[in-house]
């Protein structure tokens, strides 16, 4: 199950892997939607998002920790006809661009950075912003700025553990971007995405716990009893039958190697 938000979706990726949305919540007037995801640290993602009803021309922007990260448009066209759109990555110049990545969140007892405005606020929650918009030129493709990673103090931290940075840069030649002019006041969907590890969310109560069952110790001893008193059985037979006398001695058959290369029907051979 995936956020939806009139005739749109939005879901996270890791390894082409759909992330279970968790708790998914969806505004009174039904244009933000609100869901929490696990993260892994040294883990790559991608950001998706949908366009079925394909009505007007829209644009997706992406905010990661609070920052502007770009974003994609999507053309209007049939419907019926979903148009994906995904980002997993910021370009940081015309010819080339840095994934996104989660991380470990790195603490500090600085005092000096505990009242920092804005830096933790948004710190564990990806957005998507979608907005009808029209398209007014196109521009030269350009690098888009991203903060280095900073310290945030450990009373600051909202039981976080990850933070989102930037993996090793790539070659990856830049489009051109589209100059779009917003035509509403206000998006028409906010997907909001926050993101914890897996434990921090089952501790929560947010993610249930998958729990393994184990056989007792009892249960194990009482089949190893069973097995030994089966074996003792087993041995038992063999000794009298051993020591009954037999008139005819029994005639030894010569048992044939086996020819490796024929078959048996309901044999498995691994052919390589």
């Amino acid at each position: 199950m995936v956020m939806e938000l009139l005739g749109l979706s939005a879901w996270v990726t890791v390894d082409s892997t759909e992330l279970t949305q968790y708790n998914i919540e969806v505004s009174p007037e039904g244009n933000k939607a609100t869901c929490w995801i696990p993260s892994e640290t040294g883990k790559k993602f991608t950001l998706n998002w949908r366009d079925l009803d394909r009505t007007c021309q829209l644009a997706g922007y992406v905010y990661i920790d609070g920052v502007p990260c770009g974003g994609n448009t999507i053309p209007p066209g049939l419907h019926g006809f979903p148009v994906t759109v995904r980002k997993s990555s910021i370009p940081t110049s015309t010819m080339s661009e840095k994934p996104f990545i989660f991380s470990r969140l790195e603490l500090t007892d600085d005092d000096s950075l505990l009242d920092r405005d804005g830096v933790t606020s948004q710190l564990g929650e990806i957005s998507i912003e979608i907005w009808r918009v029209a398209v007014v030129s196109s521009i030269p493709a350009h690098g888009i700025y991203f903060p280095e990673a900073q310290k945030v103090h450990e009373k600051s931290k909202k039981a976080l553990a990850h933070r989102v940075e930037l993996g090793d840069e790539v070659f990856a030649p830049q489009t051109q971007f589209s100059q779009v002019m917003k035509t509403d006041y206000a998006p028409l969907a906010t997907f909001t995405f926050k993101y914890r590890s897996l434990d921090m969310l089952q501790a929560s109560g947010i993610a249930p716990v998958i729990r393994t069952r184990k056989r007792s110790a009892a249960s194990q001893v009482a089949d190893e009893d069973d097995e030994i008193r089966a074996l003792e059985n087993r041995l038992n037979v063999l000794k009298s039958q051993r020591s009954k006398p037999n008139g005819n001695p029994t005639k030894r058959v010569k048992r044939e190697p086996r020819n490796s290369s024929s078959f048996v029907p309901g044999e498995v051979i691994d052919l390589t």
